[in-house]
């Protein structure tokens, strides 16, 4: 009986296999590439070469259904770079981190020409941190900061002196020009062995020195029954 049973559900799957295989022909790697050089040429202009294509495996569980996905390497020569294109199996679905090297150096610039009047506080790092491959090309550069689906920065601060009068002031200035910039930010705060975590901020939020003074307290509160 329950070999008669695994029969039926073997016979199940394969059919269901053959149906999407069926339904989702699996596209050649010459295919792969015009539809990446299209794709490119149409959404950001230039001129692309491929350089290296590999059919990769995407995805767990059984075999038979673990997605093909074609990675590309691709020279643009307007950023003169290798960019990283995927694309799914029937070719239905692809993307790319172009964006990335369009505009990571402007990136990079903005974020340290931030002031930094650091009264009882420290920038010890902001790292912008890209999610790669992305199907949709952003409008202009401000489209691209908001977006929290490209990119994030993940911002670490510790506080050297709780007790300096300016700190909540300017910790919330420092923070609130990045946010009026448009970007989107993690910032852990730390203070000695603890850290408090502001997550999900971005454009049109305003971090207030009540914000901060809550943020302080957490950090400091009963600090010397910690010792």
């Amino acid at each position: 009986m329950h070999i008669g049973k695994s029969i039926i559900l073997l016979v199940i799957t394969l059919a269901v296999f053959i149906f999407i295989w069926q339904n989702n022909p699996e596209i050649s790697k010459r295919q792969a590439e015009q539809l990446v050089i299209q794709n490119l040429e149409e959404k950001y202009g230039g001129n692309f070469e491929v350089r290296n294509i590999e059919q990769v495996n995407a995805g767990a569980g059984v075999t038979m259904f673990v997605e093909h996905i074609y990675v590309l390497c691709v020279y643009s020569d307007t950023l003169h770079v290798e960019i990283t294109v995927e694309i799914n199996r029937d070719g239905t679905d692809m993307s790319d981190d172009y964006e990335y090297y369009l505009y990571r150096d402007r990136v990079e610039t903005e974020i340290h020409a931030i002031s930094k009047e650091q009264d009882g506080w420290e920038v010890n790092s902001v790292e912008p941190c890209y999610w790669y491959y992305n199907d949709q090309k952003s409008e202009n550069f401000d489209a691209f900061k908001k977006d929290e689906d490209k990119l994030e920065l993940d911002a670490k601060i510790s506080i050297s002196d709780p007790a300096n009068a300016n700190l909540y002031a300017s910790l919330c200035n420092y923070i609130n020009a990045f946010l009026e910039q448009g970007y989107n930010m993690c910032i852990k705060i730390s203070y000695k062995d603890r850290t408090e975590i502001l997550n999900g901020l971005g454009y049109g939020d305003v971090v207030t020195e009540e914000d901060m003074e809550q943020v302080i307290h957490a950090l400091t509160v009963d600090m010397s029954s910690d010792c």
